[in-house]
């Protein structure tokens, strides 16, 4: 069910992206300077810290610990009025069964579309996820990494930009179809570990979500598009490859 928005301009475009960078990135650039730090200190070379956040043990506290700090943040710049909760400025709510599976079926025809793709450009895997496969050698580093990336990164992320940033943009004078264009646009620009061209595949994909977003109004379907996507490459990474 779609949302009904306030015409009000009672955000700023400019501080919503600012908000969206820092929550996304910000946050996480803080916590690799103090995790090099510590690394730093226990004797370890320039390569072998490069080595360390590789890890899927390391990949997954980062990310655990990035989503718990940015939490606070998000509800406090969320401007919740007295009978507002968090959950459902950020539109979460109740999946209904049938427009979960029409999201997955959809997650499954652009995941093959986007395989197709990238076989017909040629397009290598990313370096640094061969990096992060050869670090997985173990049952435990394979929980870690599927907590980190499967779990953790697809909910963090879709909090922020299809729940925090997308219902503060709504409000802003962008409207929706610049909601959807901004809130895709800086989800494909703040993925650097990616090279240029994996990066106009990423961008469907972050207009898909936004699309989702809109259509159905819960966060929830984003979030789980996200997760299955995730999943997918995970399998691929470590099935196919």
């Amino acid at each position: 069910m779609k949302e009904h928005y306030c015409t009000k301009n009672e955000f700023s475009v400019l501080r919503s992206i600012l908000w969206m960078l820092f929550l996304a990135v910000g946050i996480q650039i803080i916590l690799g300077f103090i995790a090099a730090a510590v690394f730093g200190s226990l004797g370890l070379k320039n390569n072998e810290i490069e080595q360390q956040f590789m890890r899927p043990d390391t990949i997954a506290i980062i990310g655990v610990i990035a989503a718990i700090l940015s939490i606070p943040l998000i509800k406090k710049t969320s401007n919740l009025k007295e009978n507002t909760s968090l959950l459902t400025f950020l539109g979460i709510q109740w999946a209904e069964r049938v427009t979960l599976v029409r999201v997955l079926l959809i997650g499954v025809g652009f995941y093959l579309f986007n395989s197709l793709l990238t076989y017909a450009l040629s397009i290598n895997t990313p370096q640094f996820m061969l990096d992060v496969k050869a670090q997985t050698n173990t049952v435990f580093d394979l929980l870690m990494l599927v907590i980190g990336v499967c779990i953790v990164a697809p909910i963090i992320e879709e909090i922020i930009f299809r729940g925090h940033a997308y219902s503060r943009l709504i409000k802003s004078r962008a409207g929706i179809t610049g909601t959807i264009i901004i809130t895709s646009l800086v989800f494909t620009i703040i993925h650097t570990q990616y090279e240029t061209i994996v990066l106009l595949t990423l961008l469907p994909f972050a207009f898909l979500l936004g699309y989702v977003r809109y259509k159905t109004g819960n966060l929830v379907y984003c979030i789980a598009l996200h997760i299955q996507l995730n999943i997918f490459s995970t399998i691929e990474l470590f099935v196919f490859l």
